[in-house]
């Protein structure tokens, strides 16, 4: 016997629609609460398909108006969400009796159903958030990760639930609480059952009043289908009530106050336009400024809260700078010399197993991580619960600032027919920006880079559409210059970033360092030296010119100059291309190191001639000119 699916099925038969989930609270459905039902076989393959699962139930209209007030405790963040749930109802004079599930961490769940479709709300009080539309919680007797179990608060095999009375003191509380968010409670009943020839009106009006409440359009239909499937006999076929949100999302603008209610025919009201805003109206408007998640207090800020591109080639380091931000962004240490805004942090890792995120994470750092650092390996597909999925874990830790997806093609959907590739990365990226304003967090995107590199505009390399920079509101990229193996380039632009910032870094121990320009400068210029003094092109134009006191000409005379004084193998073949930007990019160490003095001719569109031209006369032997550096060199000076 499973005793959780068991409370499974007498919860879909209460009328509460659930889905099953993870530990940590996570769907194992892909759609996880758009799939929510009370469909009791369906439950029960799903329970049969993952036995160990916990029950969740999802919220508001799809169980009959089930609104919970969630009071979370948790000694370790100092949360102590009873405390100010009591002291309000005290200040207030206000008694709330409930169903009541107490949670793995010792908090509280109060159940009550609600003929009024209030939302969710994150904090409405200090360690109180509410779960009504597009919610869920995890009902008894799921298990914590603690090993603590939900259990409901006196007698367990109770069916009654305290539902919202017009005058009680819940109905107090919910209006108090959403009286900020200029949710005025509209003349919408929504009654347990509805008949056929009422079904179509009902729906209207309530998909209208979820309109009138800015709720998401994904969510009202989620909201609107989960209803008609319990409450409506029979229920309308899907593609009829679609077709009733889409009439009403169409029609009125998102977050206005029209609900229409009584028996008027709503399909003759015009759709409400906005108003025009003038420039000063929006230059004077107070507003928050953008949040800034990585350089705090600087003019140009690294990372800003909205949609960000990460894109670099493989095996330069990606994987290992994404680990580092989240440990520096959840400990409120510094990254890559940038203070940043402390905050909890996902790591969507796609790619790698289980086994490596732990070799990294101990290379990284030997002690515990702070609180906050989440890493997640599987995830739905945009459009296919994944936003739903980044609702239920800002509902889980409200101190989510930055979420990083690696990679970005694994939570794409095949493009729909006759959908451009453009058009597709548009409509994704748009999905995700409005994840990232709503909860004005940053969404750090992983991407590749094109086989072939253009040095010139490193932004230029993203692999994609130009829609994946364009809809995104900054970019970041990490580049090797190929002359040094050891520093990586990382620049970052962006319409939240005032110009372009630039810099050097290496890893050291797992951690990206910035590096010192002056050090990597050093380096670079030291490797160039040794690149040059082994250069076969360089042996071999000092070889010709102790023979010549200076030469002049082409890239394959040279080679045949060299054939002719046997400096070069008779069957041998030199790039002449490499030869020749040996000459170009040599003119500096020639000079400094052998006294040369390299000077290119240009010769219109034909190949370049290059003369060589000894500066200082170290010693001859007839016709031959020696180097400092030859077995010679102990010839005196003449």
């Amino acid at each position: 016997m499973n005793e959780i699916l068991d409370a499974a099925i007498q919860y879909a038969n209460r009328g509460w629609a659930v889905f099953p989930v993870k530990k940590n609270k996570n769907p194992y459905t892909q759609r996880g609460f758009y799939d929510a039902t009370t469909d009791t076989e369906i439950i029960k393959r799903w329970w049969q398909k993952w036995p160990n699962a916990n029950v969740a139930i999802a919220t508001g209209s799809m169980s009959n108006g089930l609104t919970v007030i969630d009071i979370d405790i948790d000694e370790d963040k100092g949360i102590h969400g009873d405390e100010s749930f009591r002291d309000w109802c005290d200040q207030e004079d206000v008694y709330i009796d409930s169903l009541t599930a107490v949670t793995g961490r010792g908090g509280k769940h109060l159940y009550f159903t609600s003929s009024y479709p209030y939302g969710c709300k994150v904090k409405a009080l200090e360690g109180v958030d509410i779960r009504g539309e597009g919610g869920y919680v995890i009902a008894p007797p799921s298990v914590h990760q603690n090993g603590k179990t939900y259990f409901f608060d006196g007698d367990e095999e109770s069916d009654e639930i305290v539902c919202v009375q017009e005058d009680s003191d819940v109905e107090y509380f919910l209006n108090e609480m959403f009286k900020d968010d200029g949710e005025d409670k509209p003349p919408l009943e929504i009654p347990p059952e509805v008949n056929e020839g009422n079904r179509n009106d009902m729906l209207f009006k309530m998909a209208s009043a979820f309109q009138a409440k800015g709720v998401e359009d994904d969510v009202i239909l989620a909201s609107v289908q989960g209803y008609n499937q319990a409450n409506c006999k029979p229920p309308l076929p899907d593609d009829e009530v679609e077709a009733i949100v889409r009439n009403v999302l169409r029609r009125y603008e998102k977050g206005t106050s029209k609900s229409p209610s009584g028996d008027k025919d709503q399909s003759s009201e015009p759709k409400a336009y906005p108003k025009l805003i003038s420039a000063n109206d929006i230059k004077n408007k107070p507003m928050d400024d953008l949040k800034v998640y990585i350089g705090v207090g600087c003019e140009e800020p690294f990372l800003v809260e909205g949609t960000c591109i990460l894109s670099a080639k493989a095996k330069v380091g990606k994987s290992w700078l994404c680990n580092n931000l989240c440990k520096c962004i959840t400990e409120g240490s510094d990254f890559l010399g940038y203070k940043v805004n402390r905050c909890s942090a996902i790591y969507f890792d796609l790619e790698t197993v289980e086994q490596l995120q732990k070799k990294r994470l101990n290379k990284m750092s030997e002690k515990d991580y702070a609180d906050g650092f989440y890493l997640v390996s599987e995830a739905p597909l945009i459009g296919d619960g994944f936003e739903e999925m980044m609702d239920g874990f800002m509902q889980e830790d409200p101190n989510i600032g930055v979420i990083i997806v690696d990679v970005f093609q694994k939570v794409r959907k095949p493009k729909k027919n006759n959908e451009t590739e453009y058009d597709a990365t548009y409509r994704e990226i748009g999905a995700l920006n409005r994840i990232a304003k709503k909860y004005h967090i940053s969404i750090i995107l992983v991407c590749h880079d094109r086989k072939n590199v253009e040095d010139s505009d490193p932004f230029s390399n993203i692999l994609g559409s130009t829609a994946l920079q364009g809809a995104t509101d900054q970019m970041i990229v990490m580049y090797k210059d190929k002359f040094d193996d050891e520093f990586t380039h990382i620049a970052v632009k962006g319409r939240t970033i005032d110009g372009l910032i630039k810099m050097d870094a290496h890893i050291v121990n797992g951690m990206w360092i910035k590096s010192d320009q002056t050090e990597f400068e050093n380096r670079q210029r030291t490797k160039k030296i040794e690149e040059y003094k082994n250069s076969e092109f360089r042996s071999l134009m000092l070889g010709l010119l102790r023979h010549n006191s200076s030469w002049k000409g082409r890239c394959n005379e040279f080679a045949r100059e060299c054939k002719r004084l046997d400096l070069l193998e008779k069957t041998k073949d030199l790039s002449l291309k490499d030869l020749g930007l040996f000459f170009s990019t040599s003119i500096q160490f020639a000079k400094e190191i052998d006294q040369i003095e390299i000077t290119p001719i240009s010769n219109g569109t034909g190949p370049k001639t290059y003369k060589l031209s000894p500066l200082v006369t170290i010693g001859t032997i007839g016709d031959h000119w020696l180097t400092v550096d030859d077995e010679m060199a102990e010839i005196p000076y003449i």
